[in-house]
């Protein structure tokens, strides 16, 4: 049986700096990985997700990823606090999850979802 392990998406950034700042500083992931110089990769971690940071200016701003988290009205509070542009609100899908959808500086798109406990319509 094949088991799959680790995911990390490739996120295109124009400045890695700004991103850093954007995903430790206000996601709250850490960086366990570097490499360039000047710097122009990084391996961020939180908790079971992981992503890549490249610096690519010509994709910067085409990635989108969808992260499982707990707790969403939460995290999406922290988010509104710190000015995250939201391209969605909290809403409930038919699928049986409820998501926000945000961008990133440069306009990389993220859906963070939570189970809504319903059963899902797939």
């Amino acid at each position: 049986m094949v088991v799959f392990g680790r995911v990390a998406p490739s996120i295109y950034v124009c400045d890695i700096a700004r991103s850093l700042e954007f995903y430790c500083s206000i996601l709250g992931f850490s960086v366990v990985f570097t490499n360039g110089s000047p710097l122009s990769f990084a391996v961020l971690r939180q908790d079971f997700a992981f992503i890549h940071l490249c610096v690519r200016p010509e994709p910067a701003g085409s990635c989108h990823a969808h992260f499982m988290l707990s707790d969403l009205d939460s995290f999406y509070y922290k988010l509104i606090s710190s000015g995250v542009i939201v391209r969605q609100p909290p809403k409930v899908q038919s699928w049986g999850l409820r998501d926000i959808v945000v961008a990133d500086p440069d306009g990389n798109t993220f859906e963070f979802a939570e189970p809504t406990g319903e059963p899902t319509t797939l």
